[in-house]
C-alpha cells in the first residue's frame, strides 16, 4: 500500500478485486411500513469496506470540503482464456484482448470507490467535479486512487456582457439563422 501525498493531492493503492456498485434493489419490510434498499452486488459492501479502511490508514486529515478531481485506475485480472498453456502459461496469447473492454463497466466500479471515500477524503461525492477513469488488465487486482483538491474559487469568473458565451447565439446571429 504505497502512497504519495502533497498538500493538495492524496494518492494510494488499494489491493483486491474491484467490485461494481450502483444497481440497487428495494424490498418492503415485513410490516410494510419501510422499504429496505440493498446493493444488487453482495460483494460491493466488502470492497467498499476495504477501500475505506485503506483510505483511513493513508489519510488522517479532515475530509476536503471544496471541489476535487478524482483519478481512478482499475486493474483487473486477465481471464484464463487470455493465457497460454503449459510452458507458455505465463504468456498472454496474441489473440487476447489488449484492453479490458468487459464487464464490470468503469462507471459502476467508480461508484463503489466514490461511496467508500465519502466522509474520509471528501465530505460528499458531489464535490467531484473532474473525474478520470481507466480500466486495465494488470498483474495484480486493485485500484490506484488519486484525489486532488482543486483551487477553483467557489464562484465562477464572470464573462463580460459584451463577450458572447461559446455555444450561445447573440441576437444578431439569431436574426441570420
Amino acid at each position: 500500500m504505497n502512497r504519495e501525498m502533497s498538500p493538495d493531492t492524496i494518492s494510494f493503492w488499494v489491493p483486491g478485486k474491484p467490485e461494481p456498485a450502483g444497481s440497487k434493489s428495494a424490498y418492503p419490510s415485513r410490516n410494510g411500513r419501510h422499504v429496505r434498499v440493498v446493493d444488487a452486488n453482495r460483494r460491493a459492501s466488502a470492497w467498499k469496506d476495504v477501500v475505506a479502511m485503506v483510505a483511513r490508514a493513508q489519510y488522517r486529515g479532515q475530509p476536503l470540503t471544496g471541489p476535487v478531481r478524482l483519478d481512478l485506475q482499475f486493474y483487473l485480472r486477465r481471464p484464463p482464456t487470455h493465457m497460454g498453456r503449459g510452458r507458455n502459461a505465463k504468456r498472454v496469447l496474441s489473440s487476447a484482448r489488449e484492453h479490458a473492454t468487459v464487464k464490470p463497466d468503469a462507471l459502476k466500479l467508480a461508484r463503489a470507490v466514490e461511496d467508500a471515500l465519502t466522509g474520509i477524503l471528501y465530505a460528499d461525492d458531489a464535490q467531484i467535479i473532474d473525474e478520470h477513469l481507466l480500466k486495465f488488465y494488470g498483474p495484480r487486482e486493485g485500484v490506484r486512487i488519486e484525489v486532488r483538491a482543486l483551487g477553483i474559487p467557489e464562484e465562477p469568473a464572470r464573462v463580460p456582457a459584451s463577450q458572447p458565451i461559446p455555444g450561445n447565439l447573440t441576437n444578431s446571429q439569431k436574426e441570420l439563422s
